[in-house]
């Protein structure tokens, strides 16, 4: 059992639960974690899903390798079989930036936005 100071319960572990299809818990979402889709970035036919926060953005992954080296080299790497997390058959991918920060970088990539950012003017608007 582990102890961790005087005054302190032992820590517990996050408890998770099977998904619909009785896939591993281990693969599962912790029952605290509500995830959300987003509204502007999740397309029908999308064939990745982000993760970033309590987001999911379903996204094209030719997308994302034809416009970033970092996702087109993660692409090549070859991916198990099975026990990944699976959304609507598209793999989840957990990214640690910030939902927020996703949503500018797939607007930059989607809609081709420029001062996506809400401090950033455009010089044409001046």
């Amino acid at each position: 059992m582990e102890t961790t100071s005087d005054s302190q319960p032992p820590r517990k572990r996050l408890r998770v639960s099977e998904d619909d299809h009785g896939a591993d818990a281990s693969n599962a979402v912790p029952n605290s974690t509500e995830l959300t889709r987003s509204p502007d970035y999740w397309f029908d036919d999308g064939s990745i899903i982000l993760e970033a926060e309590s987001t999911q953005f379903r996204v094209h992954r030719t997308m994302l390798a034809r416009h970033s080296s970092v996702f087109r080299d993660m692409f090549e790497i070859p991916q198990p079989a099975h026990g990944e997390p699976v959304v609507e058959g598209c793999l989840v991918v957990h990214i640690s930036d910030s939902a927020e920060d996703i949503k500018h970088m797939l607007c930059s990539l989607y809609d081709k936005c420029v001062g996506c950012l809400p401090h950033e003017r455009l010089w044409w608007t001046d």
